[in-house]
């Protein structure tokens, strides 16, 4: 007898580690049982990667494509559990992060398994028994070693079957069933999950920016030591302190290595070891020419607008969470300004001379004229682009904070900070965000452009 297993994800810009994920999961269950939520992916390549994945069968939503749909996963994914269960299209269903493999083994000293035929057998088994079931174990990678792994026995991963789930949180480790009979019984089982969540420092700090930026006020010192709620656990990422997740239990094994390579599974090996790529142009000329462009991007905006109709005031900070209102209280600005400039962008074209250009920007953030200079490129070199920021200054500076509340970040360490142009992000937001750079970049008398 074959047992339905779906399992449920949500998602954003993972690229090659979607990629790996979607292979290996169609390896024990059938395309129709996968679910996939994007929160709003603008990687072309994880964008591809969902497309050829809707062909094969695989179920990708894009409803829900905002960081507030990110902050309520769990009702999202308890929500398609629910309707999983009702419809009776399958017979367990596991909600999973994308970096999480499923595998099964018994006992710690047996080889895990990977294969659909040994996971139907074990699920046969547990098939008609009320309660929710608890993955057995995670294998969390180690962040130098590839065949060395933490052991976590206490997961605190949970699958459910014919009994009904009514309440999950983020993290999914809290379900809530529907009956206390249910929720009485937590059954042990098989499943396990190697778990690659160590990747290169670079990324975690990157990843952190994205999930935190909605969380926190600012990404400073004082903010982030104040702070107390959701993603504390990332907080050690972003002061700059690498210390990837490790439990004391260690062990060697090459199962989930030999099953990738066997599987033929494109595995992403390089974001889990370090490498310091040189993204820097070369040569002064290209710096140049680079400076040229983003000026040019600059003045092609700012010259249509005439009399721009905001008087900017000595406000308070701008606080990430609530930019928006803020920016409008900061310049006082006025709905007929904000529709001037939404019309000013919108009819805005580059020269063609700035749309040939590939690959990423990089520029040096020293001062208010360069940030301006860099986020005006952004929004209207009508591509997609990287722009890195080689910048001490980042992590104190409210301004450049700002950027990634409409662009993903790639990698961040200390000096540098890759920012992804999102052209997909809130049109509202990006044409506020839009009036607060081009007022850094405007000579006006009441503002002084100073340099930071």
């Amino acid at each position: 007898m074959t047992v339905g297993l779906a399992i449920v994800l949500m998602q954003k810009d993972e690229g090659e580690l979607l990629l790996a994920w979607i292979d290996h999961h169609l390896g024990m269950t059938s395309p129709e049982r996968i679910y996939i939520f994007d929160n709003g992916s603008t990687c072309q390549k994880t964008r591809k990667i969902l497309k050829d994945a809707e062909g094969k069968g695989v179920h990708i939503s894009y409803e829900f494509s905002s960081p507030a749909d990110f902050e309520r996963k769990g009702d999202i994914i308890c929500k398609t559990i629910q309707s999983i269960q009702s419809e009776h299209s399958s017979d367990f269903v596991i909600p999973l992060d994308c970096d999480e493999f499923l595998g099964l083994q018994s006992e710690p000293d047996t080889e895990p398994k990977f294969d659909q035929r040994s996971i139907n057998d074990h699920l046969h088994q547990l098939t008609q028994k009320e309660g929710f079931f608890k993955v057995r174990r995670h294998y969390f990678n180690h962040p130098h070693e590839p065949d060395l792994y933490h052991i976590n026995n206490t997961p605190g991963k949970y699958f459910f079957g014919c009994s009904i789930l009514q309440g999950l949180d983020v993290g999914f480790h809290s379900p809530k069933m529907a009956d206390q009979s249910s929720q009485e019984q937590c059954l042990e089982s098989d499943l396990i999950a190697f778990h690659y969540h160590n990747k290169i420092f670079s990324i975690r700090r990157a990843n952190a920016i994205n999930k935190m930026r909605g969380r926190v006020n600012n990404f400073t010192k004082d903010e982030l030591e104040r702070y107390i709620g959701l993603g504390m656990h990332l907080l050690k990422d972003l002061r700059g302190i690498d210390a990837p997740f490790t439990t004391p239990k260690q062990k060697r094994t090459r199962a989930f290595l030999n099953h990738v390579q066997t599987s033929k599974i494109a595995f992403p090996h390089d974001i889990f070891q370090e490498s310091h790529p040189n993204t820097s142009p070369k040569g002064n000329k290209s710096r140049r020419q680079l400076k040229q462009e983003l000026s040019k991007l600059r003045r092609s905006v700012t010259a249509k607008i005439e009399n721009f109709a905001t008087i900017p005031s000595s406000g308070a900070t701008i606080r990430l969470q609530a930019a928006g209102a803020d920016i409008k209280r900061h310049y006082n600005t006025n709905y007929s300004s904000l529709q001037k400039l939404k019309r000013t962008i919108k009819r805005h074209r580059p020269a063609p001379s700035t749309t040939k250009s590939k690959g990423p920007i990089t520029i040096n953030i020293r001062n208010n004229r360069s940030l301006a200079n860099a986020y005006l490129a952004t929004f209207t070199a009508n591509r997609q682009q990287n722009i890195v920021f080689d910048c001490q200054n980042f992590w104190g500076s409210i301004d450049t904070q700002l950027l990634t509340l409409t662009s993903s970040a790639v990698q961040a360490d200390e000096d540098r900070v890759i920012l992804r142009h999102e052209r997909t992000c809130n049109p509202k937001l990006q044409k506020q965000l839009m009036l607060h750079f081009l007022m850094l970049a405007l000579p006006q008398s009441a503002f002084k452009n100073k340099g930071r």
